[in-house]
């Protein structure tokens, strides 16, 4: 007897769950019944990368499979242009169930050979008007990584040449699109039209793009912000990749784009600049995450009011991509004199420095340790300001992930030539190149019974916590067994 006649519907999507795709294909081809249970979830999601999915998929689409299927796709993800040309001619009117366009546009047509060419504008006009998330990925540097004259073209000549449309302009008959999350990433053209689309989308709540498309900063006779807050009056949540884009801009657009006030903002790149860190200021009762992958801005001091005024705050994340490591840090001074409101914290990522350490007199190579924090003092100014530090970090009972470690892993993979040369240290964060170049904190909390870890006890839903490259003492005997005592959901300290 077959199974599947009996089965109720839900416990044969059970079943689909854990199945691969190619077990899936193989289930379909067994029957006329199983056929039809499992064609649905042939074609849920499809993804295609390699020249010879592409060429599956074409054969499909010449079979009219799509006109007959497409309705059936929720996902598609390709890095085929080809794919997108066919679905705009094809399958955009069959496939009205697809919530998810997912286009890297890694492989271009034989007659396509830069990113500049793509017609952007056939995604936006032809968008289906059931997508919920969109991705764009242009990869440029994938596309032009062996032309060097395109390079030079892109980034020499004025970037408004690199986004002229060529098509006649925006249509104003297109649908209202459901478009909740939108991510634009290495375009450079398509700004118009883009414009447009988000003027469709009243839902939007996520955008997330970067400097490639420089029309959003040109602005044309609209500014991106304003057409956010007319148009987009759900958006809670943007994540900018800025290299090249002026502080004004990024000020402008966090201040004024969102009606609802901004719940997640991320950011990266070194555009970030004091504007941008008061225009977040203006939301900071509504934001629950902020992630800051920056080299300067966001000192110690604006992470302090940002704690003490955010009590929504749930994700904090400020990492360095580069060397500008003097304010990637929490200063211990600060720290002990703010009135901390974020209670519902539940991931912490910034490192502490300005912790007096006098039992640190020399680095791990062999090299005086000096200075006020190393040298004159005893040792219990040095566990005063401990305990204090942990008295205010004890209070974030919610918090499931600390890391106080300095990420700058992408700094030493760009530079090390450089470090290979020397030893660089700012703020209590060194560079050690006998080391294979692993940075070391030497102004941090000790992390010893001693110096007051037992104030952090309350941290009982804590699961990760990373002290990496750090001089502490939390993998003492003692501490160990206090750690699975009172942290038992940590795996590893």
């Amino acid at each position: 007897m077959d199974p599947f006649a009996i089965f109720p519907p839900e416990l044969h999507r059970l079943t689909v769950q854990h199945l691969d795709r190619k077990t899936i294909v193989a289930c379909a081809l067994v029957n006329r019944n199983w056929y039809r249970l499992f064609c649905p979830s042939v074609w849920e999601t499809v993804a295609i990368a390699t020249p010879s999915q592409f060429e599956a998929f074409e054969a499909s689409v010449n079979s009219g499979a799509l006109s007959l299927h497409g309705h059936l796709i929720s996902t598609l993800k390709t890095e085929n242009y080809g794919v997108v040309e066919m679905l705009v001619a094809n399958g955009a009117a069959a496939c009205t169930n697809l919530t998810q366009l997912d286009v890297a546009f890694k492989r271009l047509r034989k007659d396509r050979t830069n990113g500049m060419q793509l017609p952007l504008s056939q995604i936006f006009s032809a968008l289906p008007a059931s997508v919920d998330h969109l991705r764009l990925d242009g990869n440029i540097s994938f596309i032009l990584s062996n032309n060097d004259e395109a390079w030079d073209e892109l980034y020499e000549q004025d970037l408004a040449s690199a986004i002229r449309e060529t098509d006649d302009g925006p249509r104003s008959d297109l649908p209202t699109l459901k478009l909740r999350k939108l991510e634009l990433l290495e375009l450079v053209q398509g700004g118009v039209f883009l414009l447009e689309t988000l003027k469709r989308s009243p839902l939007l709540e996520r955008l997330a793009f970067d400097d490639a498309l420089y029309a959003l900063y040109l602005g044309g006779n609209e500014e991106l912000s304003d057409i956010l807050r007319d148009h987009c009056p759900a958006l809670t949540t943007l994540r900018m990749d800025l290299e090249f884009m002026e502080d004004e801009f990024q000020a402008r657009l966090v201040e004024g784009a969102s009606t609802k006030g901004w719940k997640h903002l991320a950011f990266s790149g070194e555009g970030f600049g004091p504007l941008t860190e008061a225009a977040i200021m203006k939301h900071i009762g509504s934001l629950e995450s902020v992630h800051l992958e920056i080299g300067l801005g966001f000192p110690s001091s604006a992470i302090q009011m940002l704690f003490s005024s955010a009590p929504n705050l749930k994700s904090f994340r400020k990492v360095c991509p580069s060397f500008a490591v003097a304010d990637v840090r929490l200063d211990a001074t600060d720290m002990i004199q703010s009135p901390w409101v974020c209670h519902s914290l539940e991931e912490l990522q910034a490192s502490i420095s300005g912790v007096p350490r006098p039992d640190l007199t020399a680095r791990t190579n062999g090299r005086p340790l000096t200075g006020p924090l190393h040298e004159g003092m005893s040792m219990e100014p040095s566990y005063t300001v401990q305990r204090q530090v942990y008295a205010q970090l004890g209070k974030l009972t919610k918090l499931r992930e600390l890391v106080l470690s300095v990420s700058l892993e992408s700094a030493r993979q760009r530079h090390a030539e450089d470090l290979s040369d020397y030893e660089y240290e700012a703020e209590g964060v060194y560079y050690d190149p006998s080391l294979s170049q692993v940075e070391r904190q030497y102004e941090c909390l000790s992390f010893t019974l001693e110096s007051g870890l037992d104030l952090l006890r309350d941290l009982k839903q804590l699961q990760v916590i990373d002290l990496s490259n750090m001089e502490v003492g939390i993998d003492g005997e003692a501490e160990q067994r206090w750690v699975k005592k009172h942290w038992p959901l940590v795996r590893q300290a």
